[in-house]
């Protein structure tokens, strides 16, 4: 199977995804997920094809899956968890009847009048009234507002992330049918903007796998979205910011109820939900995101393998942060942007990946991989959806630098504009951002120099 696949990557030419169709009635969900089923039962798991041990891999998603943390055998479970950390929590005031660890991560409607992990019992209180808030709204925009309090209130004191994640976690937990989607959703915007701390990031990880088995099709493909959503933030230990290349806190808030189902974004998020959004649109058979071949076969159609110092001189920023922009939303128009243009726009689509291409979880192996010279064994390491983009990116280098007489475009050329774009370590090193993006240098040039990448790759 996997052979076929690499065949229509070779030999297909990629259209931009169209809008996947509207989904809102439970039916047409299970016959969506029914199809996906039906291709995966028909392919290897990632796991087979990449780490014999199956469970390395978040299940249900074939063999784009991202991969779990290697400790992830180690996290506890939502209620081991409880046991040993939240056991003396009480129904509220002093002398209040405590909470037994089973019921504590079960999820209520009634107001919780505590917090779970924080001294502030108050705080906790008002942050379980804007959860709620957001989940019985009748009115958009009373959801919308609450959200936004709640981002407001974390912003100002940051101890407060961990709270909010296992309330919002709590809440999904046998939810009442008609507030299950929405307890989702509140769930899920926690885990796109903000990183879980070192104290619970094994426990969201551990709870978000499990109801990736979730019998029922709608809830497991939230779960496998949340996945992707939490693993492309919370590796980073940085909070989501919303600088001018960013898309803006309201879009994503407005996007939270469509975009399991329904979304296509194709820039500010990570490759594992650009490579969701293509399997909606039967693009699946692509172990990269398609647009990256309608953005450099365009630079191709320009002209730039006979422009001298492509990629490193500036095109509009206006231009291009508009285009990047659209493209999140699926909407993306290149035919009028220059080739400056097109490739600034190429570079920061790379910067503005929710999580690197190479994944912060990888980073000490990467160091210790360049330091070592192992530089393809470890590009071929990665999981496959981060090396076969890798490999496209590679690949077009070496495009670049094939045409050198034209293009005055060496290996270390390419390397300096795209090493700073393509590894960064967790916020808690941050010192070591410089020795990283060096060790990416390094790395590119040997890549762009040795790495046969024509099975990605093929133009």
């Amino acid at each position: 199977m996997e052979e076929e696949q690499q065949e229509a990557v070779q030999n297909e030419t990629p259209q931009i995804p169209k809008k996947g169709p509207r989904v809102h009635k439970r039916n047409k969900d299970n016959i969506k997920l029914e199809k996906s089923k039906e291709y995966y039962s028909k392919t290897t798991s990632m796991g087979d094809l990449i780490n014999p041990d199956k469970e390395m891999y978040m299940p249900g998603t074939g063999i784009f899956a991202p991969p779990l943390p290697k400790n992830f055998k180690e996290y506890p479970t939502f209620l081991d968890f409880a046991n040993s950390r939240l056991s003396e929590v009480k129904k509220g005031g002093m002398f209040g009847k405590k909470f037994s660890p089973s019921e504590v991560i079960i999820c209520s409607m009634d107001p919780l009048k505590t917090s779970l992990l924080i001294s502030n019992k108050k705080i906790g209180a008002q942050l379980n009234e804007l959860l709620l808030t957001y989940i019985k709204a009748k009115a958009d925009e009373d959801g919308k507002k609450a959200l936004k309090e709640i981002y407001d209130l974390i912003r100002k004191d940051e101890e407060l992330i961990d709270e909010t994640f296992l309330q919002a976690m709590r809440l999904t937990n046998q939810t009442p049918d008609e507030f299950s989607r929405k307890t989702w959703q509140a769930f899920m915007f926690v885990c796109t903007i903000f990183p879980a701390s070192k104290d619970i990031k094994g426990v969201v990880y551990n709870y978000i796998e499990s109801r990736c088995h979730d019998t029922d099709p709608v809830l497991q493909s939230m779960a496998q979205f949340t996945y992707i959503r939490y693993d492309a933030r919370t590796p980073s230990e940085s909070v989501l910011e919303f600088d001018d290349e960013a898309i803006p806190l309201d879009e994503i808030i407005d996007n939270l109820p469509n975009d399991v189902f329904e979304g296509n974004h194709y820039s500010c998020v990570s490759i594992y939900e650009m490579i969701w959004s293509q399997s909606r649109n039967e693009r699946i058979h692509y172990p990269y995101p398609i647009y990256l071949k309608q953005i450099t076969n365009r630079m191709v159609e320009l002209g730039i393998l006979k422009t001298e110092g492509c990629f490193r001189l500036p095109g509009s920023k206006l231009a291009y942060t508009k285009a990047l922009k659209e493209l999140y939303h699926n909407k993306c128009e290149i035919s009028s942007l220059t080739i400056n243009d097109l490739d600034s726009m190429f570079k920061a689509w790379f910067r503005a990946l929710t999580e690197p291409l190479i994944p912060t979880g990888y980073f000490d192996e990467f160091l210790e991989s360049v330091k070592n010279e192992k530089y393809i064994e470890f590009a071929e390491s990665l999981p496959r959806v981060n090396r076969d983009t890798l490999k496209f990116l590679v690949g077009f280098c070496k495009k670049i630098t094939a045409a050198n007489e034209y293009t005055k475009m060496s290996s270390l050329n390419v390397a300096i504009c795209f090493s700073p774009n393509i590894v960064s370590p967790p916020k808690s090193r941050v010192l070591e951002t410089q020795r990283g993006a060096e060790y990416a240098k390094s790395f590119l040039i040997y890549l762009v120099d040795h790495w046969n990448t024509t099975d990605i790759y093929t133009d």
